[in-house]
């Protein structure tokens, strides 16, 4: 479940410098029905569009929170106590993400730039960022979470894309396999090399029959690992984060990081708050993450816990091809866990806990950054 955000209504005005810049670098080729540019010379990765005014500060639409996380959003909906606090704070986060992608020397665009919020936009021209257009009628939440648009599974030349983005023509390209399928919501998956993570219901994991795609993505050689779902909270923003119900989450990069160490071997970094089992009875965090790690090792991932967590979606970093890693600030045991497996000189923190982004939109760092998938024409 994600939260949606309501399109954005006014026009955005672009100056003169900011329409040079597009006349310089727009590129476009065509995927599908819709142009978006993914030219072989282009970045390997994209990044978010900045916009915020669509997002809710209080009404009816939930937030969501895993439910031992839940003292932590808690925290932060007292920390800021009105949407221009809330704004202000998720633009704070989005340069603290930016400036470490930039640190990191990470080739990167950034969806729809031309369409963001006009302060960062400007900032983010005058640090040299570039925009990648993918048009739809008004911003949506897949130009701010691109993750959830497509997955690039490079390890075996397969693109998984979300359906409802997506039409092929019937003379595409055929140098990559490409399958429509809920899982292309990449926040579902969590891959490295060819291992794959998604999760399912708690008393589906024993089934052997498994889901289709699934068992064609093993066939192409993918490790599949099926986890059981987190237990989350919906919380209600009228009433300051009360919980009204609980339910299985299906994006496993809430809760989760699958992560290649120095020595070769795949680590799962899981929240250490984390629960599943029945809805009216969750197991308890010690049997939930004990589950877990027994099924994990079947496939050869070994599962680290951190011994706590300061930020709500702590656990969602990003591992880039050259092996670096960003990791959300205000996060010292995660920093830790990830230090005895990569070392500390591939380890890039935000300069600011990514804590408003969590609690108000339901995405963390995995939400933001996605692979730009080359071969999609």
């Amino acid at each position: 479940m994600k939260i949606k955000l309501k399109p954005i209504e006014n026009q955005v005005r672009i100056n003169h410098d900011e329409l040079r810049v597009i006349s310089e670098n727009r590129r476009s080729n065509r995927v599908g029905d819709y142009p978006i540019s993914l030219a072989k010379e282009e970045p390997q990765y994209l990044l978010g569009m900045p916009v915020y005014q669509g997002l809710p500060f209080m009404g009816r639409s939930p937030m969501i929170i895993p439910i031992g996380q839940h003292h932590l959003a808690i925290k932060i909906l007292k920390e800021i106590p009105t949407k221009k606090v809330m704004l202000k704070r998720m633009i704070s986060e989005y340069r603290a993400v930016v400036n470490a992608l930039l640190r990191m020397g990470i080739d990167f665009k950034i969806m729809n730039l031309m369409d963001g919020e006009k302060k960062v936009r400007r900032w983010l021209l005058k640090k040299g960022c570039e925009g990648v257009e993918f048009p739809i009628e008004k911003p949506t939440q897949w130009h701010v979470f691109p993750r959830d648009m497509f997955v690039y599974l490079k390890e075996i030349r397969t693109i998984l894309v979300h359906s409802r983005l997506f039409k092929f023509r019937k003379d595409r390209s055929s140098v990559c396999e490409i399958i429509h399928t809920e899982l292309a919501e990449g926040g579902k998956i969590l891959f490295s090399g060819n291992h794959l993570i998604t999760c399912c219901h708690p008393e589906a994991i024993h089934r052997r029959e498994g889901n289709k795609v699934l068992n064609e993505l093993k066939e192409k050689g993918m490790k599949i690992t099926l986890i059981p779902n987190a237990i989350f909270f919906v919380l209600s923003r009228e009433m300051k984060g009360k919980p009204i119900s609980t339910y299985y989450e299906s994006h496993t990069d809430r809760s989760a990081s699958l992560l290649r160490g120095r020595d070769g071997k795949y680590y799962l970094i899981l929240d250490p708050y984390y629960r599943t089992g029945p809805l009216t009875a969750p197991l308890t965090v010690q049997k939930s993450i004990d589950l877990v790690r027994k099924i994990c090792e079947k496939n050869d991932i070994e599962v680290l816990v951190p011994t706590s967590l300061s930020v709500p979606y702590g656990t969602s970093t990003v591992q880039f091809q050259n092996d670096k890693i960003i990791l959300t600030g205000g996060e010292k045991d995660i920093l830790s866990t990830l230090t005895g497996i990569v070392g500390r000189r591939d380890l890039y923190v935000t300069e600011i806990p990514l804590s408003a982004y969590p609690v108000f939109s339901g995405a963390g760092l995995h939400c933001l950054i996605a692979e730009r998938p080359i071969p999609l024409i």
